[in-house]
């Protein structure tokens, strides 16, 4: 129903009413007493009417302004939980990165550890081989030494008791 017919349907009963409240006080039916009473129920209908529509605007003016400030708090609620949202976001995009970042240092200081181990490996390594290819070439030489004093000692042996053998031989000959 729109304002028009509340106000025409206001002012129909509130006229019926009051000319029917009229007629019942004085309680005579002359068309002149009549006539002043019509008149005074359509002042008091158009009067009614106003003050009716007065109201009515005043309320439907309540109404937008609730309205309005509905969709500003909702608009400032909105914008409030979007700016939440985006810090959020930042944050969530900032631990990502640092993250990341931590991952490759880690990946990294891992690889640079595995680089110093292979190292230490093969430098362990080099190291044990080189020990032993001394002691190999000292025991090497001592072997030499002995083979050399044993084949010395045999020959100077071997020629003692041929000297001997021939000197005996020798004098027995002679």
């Amino acid at each position: 129903m729109s304002l028009t017919t509340i106000s025409s349907t206001a002012t129909t009963s509130a006229g019926s009413h009051r000319a029917a409240r009229a007629e019942s006080t004085t309680g005579t039916t002359s068309s002149g007493t009549t006539l002043g009473s019509v008149e005074t129920a359509v002042g008091d209908g158009a009067s009614a009417t106003v003050s009716f529509s007065e109201k009515a605007l005043n309320a439907l003016e309540q109404i937008g302004k609730a309205a309005w400030t509905s969709v500003e708090d909702g608009s400032a609620s909105v914008a409030s939980a979007a700016r939440t949202a985006l810090t959020d976001a930042e944050g969530l995009a900032t631990e990502a990165w640092g993250a990341i970042k931590r991952g490759v240092a880690d990946v990294e200081q891992f690889g640079e550890a595995e680089a110093d181990d292979v190292t230490d490996g093969v430098e362990d390594a080099i190291s044990a081989a080189k020990t032993g290819a001394t002691a190999l070439g000292h025991y090497a030489g001592v072997a030499v030494d002995a083979t050399g004093d044993a084949a010395s000692s045999v020959t100077s042996d071997t020629v003692m008791a041929a000297s001997t053998v021939g000197g005996k031989a020798l004098s027995q000959l002679l």
